[in-house]
């Protein structure tokens, strides 16, 4: 099941439960109505196991292909506290988030990523010319084999990185500071949390029990240990607009912004105002980043381009010189 399927599928639930629909009961109906495919297959498996006594997030996490361990956790959590259809809409939107993130990558990387392999490939043709077509293979191949092992190696390491506890709050932390890219992946982390926040206080849970289920959507290690540490202080009486204008990302005008609705008695609005406004915001600056990485591609091949073009006369100029020198030494 891909990943728009999964979201498509946790909708529908989520639509259904809201309805009053039990859920063993929607998934049978989205077992024998639903979308074709992996889709129906899954609905009955999951009826099967609820049925059977199983949690909804305990089957789901049976079926860890279309859901991560933390959106499991935060589905438990949601679960327990009967807000169950508002953590599957969140996680269905979440998936859809991430199809949109991965297609703007491709599309803003794939010509760069092309144009850079060219770009080895090209300005060594001369090699064909002056040497032979099995040392310009080997030429280009053993670059292109340093260029990709690179990129590979990157992202090896900052996936084994996420997988140990410690390292991936540094790792996490270190990836906030990258310019637009960090801004951008913490305003919205934090409007999902906050969007969570809204949801569950709207449906009726108190506001520490929202707040520690809410929290579960961090993916980021950095931010969630800073929410933990701010939840200590709502758990000693502190007003929950006061700490969320302490969380980081947050704008400094959320803390008035909240304190106005909680007063009005719509909570749930101005955190869902903020979640808006975080959401466009960070959107904007992953945009401005993902235009700026094609461009860091170009400058790096234009220097290669560079590089191979001034060794290339570097070395045809330096054997003419030694050719005259060795002409100017045979003259008696």
């Amino acid at each position: 099941m891909t990943r728009m399927q999964g979201a498509r599928f946790l909708e529908q639930l989520a639509t259904l439960l809201e309805a009053g629909v039990p859920i063993v009961q929607g998934l049978q109906r989205l077992g024998a109505t639903g979308q074709r495919g992996p889709g129906r297959a899954w609905a009955r498996r999951l009826a099967a196991e609820i049925e059977a006594g199983e949690s909804a997030a305990g089957a789901l996490a049976r079926h860890p292909r279309v859901l991560r361990r933390d959106q499991i956790r935060f589905l438990g959590a949601a679960e327990q506290q009967a807000g169950l259809p508002l953590g599957l809409r969140e996680c269905a939107r979440e998936l859809e988030q991430e199809v949109a993130h991965a297609r703007a990558w491709w599309s803003a990387l794939a010509y760069p990523f092309i144009l850079l392999h060219v770009a080895i490939a090209l300005p060594s043709l001369y090699m064909l010319v002056t040497g032979s077509a099995a040392a310009y293979v080997e030429h280009v191949l053993t670059r292109v084999t340093l260029v990709d092992g690179a990129i590979v190696s990157m992202w090896l390491l900052y996936r084994l990185a996420q997988e140990v506890a410690g390292l991936r709050e540094m790792v996490d932390g270190a990836l906030l500071l990258i310019p637009a890219l960090g801004a951008g992946r913490a305003r919205l982390e934090q409007a999902r949390f906050l969007r969570a926040l809204s949801g569950l206080y709207a449906v009726g849970i108190s506001i520490p029990g929202a707040y520690q289920t809410a929290r579960l959507t961090y993916r980021n290690r950095f931010l969630a240990a800073r929410a933990a540490k701010l939840a200590r202080r709502l758990d000693n009486g502190a007003a929950l607009d006061w700490v969320v204008g302490r969380l980081p990302w947050i704008p400094a005008e959320a803390e008035d912004i909240l304190a106005v609705h909680r007063t009005a008695g719509s909570l749930d609005r101005g955190l869902l105002l903020i979640a808006t406004d975080l959401h466009q915001r960070g959107e904007r600056s992953l945009d401005a980043f993902r235009k700026f990485v094609p461009k860091l591609v170009y400058l790096a091949v234009a220097g290669y381009v560079a590089y191979v073009v001034i060794q290339f006369w570097a070395s045809y100029y330096g054997g003419v010189i030694g050719d005259l020198e060795s002409l100017l030494g045979m003259v008696p």
